[in-house]
């Protein structure tokens, strides 16, 4: 008991991707994170680096945040992109750029922990790095242009995890991301920092120092509850999320009661309590090739083409 455990995290690279200078950063690193980084190895058989690193006990941030976005205050929020804006400024003044950022790309320990799971991810800034066989989620417009990844691609990516953090019943960020729907309660200097980071011209971004040190400032204020402009945005915002953490929980409860067997459930409240539970609806018209598979306790189970994807779903 009390002994750190290690996870292993497996990544396709050879071991010529890897220089000597991410090692070193990455030793610095792993003194500073809070997360311990114990090396990398290599598998023998099919000669994949692995890097190994202490366990994180509330796993990905992506996880992490399905399940306690709606719970998190502001100042934990502000707390938690502080740190990763401190991870990457560091990875960038290193002379790195990581490949596929995204909330996946981070662990939470302790619940107030948030650090890079590792640093394979990482190549040198100075060398073009395409993707030419899949895009990875989170990227900025100019990637669909030149499938080149640069900091400015991951500045706008930062964007786009603030714009998660703001919306705390979102489960996926969608690809037509539509910024008038940022949550109205969403804090005014917050939203001007996300929609920076989001500009369409990689030029007109932040640095990520700017953003470092803006979320440091806005972190520190609602921290030490100064009166003020901004503490008020944030004071406001929370106590807008407490309401709707505790609409949430009533609506959740009351689909607990739900059966399939119940019979005077109707189609108009099934699809309320779905729509309520953030689910998305989609259109029938939008699948081909309808197979019937099995019933299921509200009907039948089908598999079929979605016209959207080109990609058989249930």
């Amino acid at each position: 008991m009390g002994h750190k455990v290690a996870k292993i995290y497996q990544v396709k690279l050879s071991s010529c991707d890897v220089d000597d200078s991410l090692a070193k950063h990455v030793c610095k690193r792993s003194n500073t994170t809070g997360i311990d980084w114990y090396g990398i190895s290599q598998d023998p058989e099919t000669n994949a680096l692995i890097s190994v690193s202490e366990l994180a006990d509330n796993g990905s941030l992506l996880d992490y945040l399905r399940s306690n976005c709606i719970n998190l205050n502001w100042k934990t929020r502000l707390n938690f992109l502080w740190q990763i804006s401190k991870d990457l400024l560091c990875l960038f003044n290193s002379g790195f750029t990581y490949s596929a950022l995204g909330t996946g790309s981070f662990v939470v320990k302790n619940d107030q922990t948030v650090a890079l799971q590792d640093f394979l991810g990482a190549f040198d800034s100075k060398q073009s790095h395409l993707f030419t066989y899949y895009a990875p989620s989170y990227m900025s417009p100019e990637f669909f242009e030149e499938y080149n990844i640069t900091k400015e691609c991951n500045i706008y990516t930062f964007g786009l995890m603030m714009y998660r953090f703001s919306a705390p019943f979102m489960q996926e960020l969608k690809k037509d991301l539509d910024l008038s729907l940022v949550p109205e309660s969403t804090p005014k200097s917050y939203t001007t920092l996300m929609r920076q980071c989001l500009n369409y011209d990689p030029k007109l971004r932040p640095s990520m120092a700017q953003i470092f040190n803006k979320l440091g400032e806005l972190y520190l204020e609602v921290e030490r509850n100064i009166c003020s402009p901004i503490t008020a945005e944030f004071r406001i915002a929370d106590e807008f999320r407490q309401m709707c953490r505790v609409e949430f929980d009533n609506k959740l409860n009351e689909s607990d009661t739900i059966s399939p067997n119940d019979k005077d459930i109707s189609t108009g409240s099934l699809l309320s309590t779905i729509s309520n539970l953030g689910v998305d609806l989609i259109d029938i018209d939008q699948f081909a090739n309808r197979q019937y598979i099995g019933g299921g306790g509200f009907g039948s189970i089908e598999k079929a083409l979605w016209r959207r994807t080109n990609r058989m779903s249930f």
